[in-house]
């Protein structure tokens, strides 16, 4: 991962909307640096102490998944990208308060919904189809939901097939929706206190609704998981 510091006049002259240490959204952005024009996702998002922005670029690694490749920060105040000097420099304090863990989980949860992503060109559904995101329609994600729902109310009784897939599916989006509130480190023993289970049962769980396809894959000290392909259908 790379670190640049520049100017808003080089970043489009975009200021995040959003308050000192809160995520603005994901947009898709053509990466001109070090990628030849590529078009990639980039978290935007402000310094807790409110004093720089933050894009935090998102791409595809050598696995095929979502991992940050680039974090660049300017000035928030317009004057100083204007050519004034910043208050102070950008300090090592300043990088290790940087919540990217809770951006990026964020930024996981956005990018699945299409409306919630700001575009000014083609590529997302490339992007996502890279990133290994499941295309779903509303109606779909609203019958997963639904089914969801269905099997909370039935008691769980674990025959000799174990628990029916709907559950793994219903934990896959309880994950999802923990990972939409910036839930990164801590989100299994989260997810426990939600289910009113053991933690080691939430991971047999997740492991379980990895491999039936409702959780995509995840990365070891990574934050963020992807819609696995039967999270919003019923294929194999």
């Amino acid at each position: 991962m790379s670190l640049t510091s520049r100017n808003t006049a080089r970043t489009g002259g975009l200021l995040p909307n959003c308050a000192p240490g809160e995520i603005a959204g994901v947009r898709v952005v053509t990466d001109s640096v070090g990628s030849e024009g590529r078009r990639q996702f980039a978290l935007e998002a402000r310094t807790p102490d409110g004093d720089w922005c933050v894009r935090a670029h998102l791409g595809a690694d050598d696995r095929e998944q979502l991992a940050l490749t680039r974090l660049e920060l300017y000035p928030y105040d317009v004057s100083v990208a204007s050519g004034g000097s910043p208050r102070s420099g950008i300090s090592g304090s300043s990088l290790r308060e940087l919540p990217l863990g809770r951006w990026i989980a964020q930024a996981f949860a956005i990018l699945i919904d299409e409306d919630k992503v700001a575009q000014t060109g083609g590529g997302y559904d490339d992007m996502l189809a890279e990133l290994g995101y499941t295309d779903a329609s509303e109606n779909r994600k609203a019958w997963a939901r639904q089914v969801a729902e269905e099997v909370r109310s039935v008691p769980l009784r674990r025959g000799r097939r174990g628990y029916p897939d709907d559950h793994y599916r219903r934990i896959a989006l309880a994950y999802f929706d923990l990972q939409a509130q910036g839930v990164s480190r801590g989100i299994q023993l989260r997810l426990a206190e939600q289910e009113h289970v053991a933690v080691e049962t939430i991971r047999d769980w997740l492991h379980l609704a990895t491999k039936k396809g409702f959780l995509g894959p995840g990365t070891p000290g990574r934050a963020g998981r992807t819609p696995g392909s039967r999270l919003y259908g019923r294929g194999s």
